[in-house]
């Protein structure tokens, strides 16, 4: 593997990673990494070494779809690497090859969740290829999803919050804190709106989600008031809503600064998806309809917004021995 080559995939790590862990914790990994590629050759996947017809037509589909580019990436990445380890042509591709595909990726180390994305994203290509019978057979037909044992994630806690507020050193990273909390935006959502998008008398803002669908979510007054204050402070012309030194925040920029912000207060697992979990568990414990909660988090499906949601036992015992 070149020095660029293996550049790039470390790069790809720690922007997979990044969400999960703190930003000493994501250092601490990359060194691994490091250590870990100075004992192989791995060669990166060259888009010309495999026929990519059929999947550019399927990334084509997806598109159209509005599936984001990030996810059009991976789909990308995850095809052509299966292909060119099992080494035949797609349409010649059996269940048999798959089976033993996942065996190896399994025995290589990966994780019975990886591994279950990874059919997920071939039952998709394959499914796909069956009806524009472009193969014979669906490889992936009988294969079922592989059970994984699901960790329960925890929402940050009142007095969490209150630790990460308080370790915030200026306006722009409480107001940041704020806005995630209250509004359960996507980061990729976050980042992208601008300064004047934001609504003061109602409160509210449009943002852009997945498959280019437009929704409005809210925030509160205290929300309201360090915006403008933050608003105040600046003196750049960006327009956009979050800013650094260098510009607009990337998503692995307010990552990078919610996991400083997490270490300051002694709050692990501090990224943006558990601000959503955190919103998600307090509407539904505050009563709100799961459809509604549905909505301001974006989901088509209210069974995904379920899996946002942490059941608190002592709550359930508590509401069993009321209406029982």
């Amino acid at each position: 593997m070149s020095v660029a080559a293996k550049a790039e995939l470390k790069h790809d790590i720690e922007e997979e990673i990044g969400e999960f862990l703190t930003v000493k914790q994501t250092r601490n990994v990359s060194k691994c990494v490091d250590n870990v590629l100075q004992k192989y050759d791995v060669e990166q996947i060259r888009s010309g070494e495999v026929n990519t017809d059929m999947i550019d037509a399927f990334l084509d589909a997806k598109r159209v779809e509005g599936r984001s580019p990030k996810t059009i990436n991976r789909y990308s990445y995850m095809l052509e690497r299966m292909i060119l380890s099992i080494g035949k042509p797609i349409e010649t591709i059996s269940t048999l090859d798959l089976r033993a595909y996942f065996a190896a990726e399994k025995e290589r180390g990966l994780s019975d969740r990886s591994i279950d994305g990874m059919r997920s994203i071939y039952s998709s290509f394959f499914t796909w290829a069956d009806q524009e019978n472009m193969i014979r057979k669906n490889p992936v037909v009988n294969i079922g999803p592989i059970k994984y044992r699901k960790e329960i994630r925890i929402p940050l806690s009142n007095a969490e919050m209150e630790r990460l507020k308080r370790a915030c050193d200026n306006t722009r990273d409480l107001t940041i804190i704020c806005f995630l909390a209250c509004t359960g935006a996507r980061i990729s959502e976050v980042v992208a709106l601008n300064r004047d998008d934001i609504d003061f008398d109602k409160l509210e803002v449009t943002v852009l989600g997945k498959g280019n669908k437009e929704r409005t979510v809210f925030f509160d007054d205290v929300t309201s008031e360090l915006l403008k204050k933050y608003f105040d402070e600046r003196d750049d012309d960006d327009p956009a809503l979050f800013a650094g030194k260098r510009g607009r925040y990337t998503p692995g920029g307010i990552r990078a600064l919610l996991n400083q912000i997490g270490d300051r207060a002694g709050v692990e697992n501090v990224h943006p998806h558990r601000f959503r979990r955190t919103l998600a568990t307090n509407l539904i414990n505050h009563g709100m309809p799961i459809q509604n909660v549905a909505y301001i988090l974006g989901h088509a499906n209210v069974n995904t917004t379920m899996t946002y949601v942490f059941v608190d036992k002592m709550n359930v015992e508590n509401e069993y021995r009321r209406y029982i």
